[in-house]
C-alpha cells in the first residue's frame, strides 16, 4: 500500500511525532502557521488525501478503510525505527479520518 502525499518537517530528534490531517476542502496549508510553531520541538506531518495535492491524482474515491491504512503505512514510513508517540491533530473531515484510523489501529 503506498503512503498518503505529505510534507515533513521539524526536529527529526524528537521523540513525538504530531500528525495533521485537515478537512475538506481544505489542504496541507491550513497546518502552516501551526506547524511553524511547533516544528522547533517536533517532528511534523503534514498529510493530504488523494486528489488534493499536486502528488496524487486518482480517477476513483478511497473508502475510509483504504485511507486509514493508507495513512498507516504513512505514519509508519516517517517514524521509522525511532517509534516516537504520535499525536494526530485534526480538521472538519479529518476528524472522520482520525476516529477511523484510531478505532482501526489504537
Amino acid at each position: 500500500m503506498q503512503p498518503l502525499p505529505y510534507e515533513i518537517s521539524g526536529n527529526k530528534d524528537s521523540k513525538q511525532l504530531i500528525v495533521f490531517l485537515h478537512g475538506w476542502p481544505d489542504t496541507t496549508e491550513l497546518w502552516d502557521k501551526i506547524i511553524a510553531e511547533l516544528d522547533t520541538d517536533y517532528l511534523c506531518l503534514n498529510v493530504s488525501y488523494p486528489n488534493f495535492s499536486q502528488k496524487e491524482h486518482n480517477k476513483w474515491g478511497n473508502d475510509f478503510h483504504v485511507i486509514a491504512e493508507r495513512l498507516k503505512v504513512t505514519i509508519d514510513k516517517v517514524n521509522g525505527e525511532a517509534k516516537r508517540k504520535v499525536t494526530v491533530v485534526c480538521h472538519d473531515w479529518g476528524c472522520m479520518f482520525a476516529y477511523y484510523f484510531d478505532k482501526t489501529y489504537p
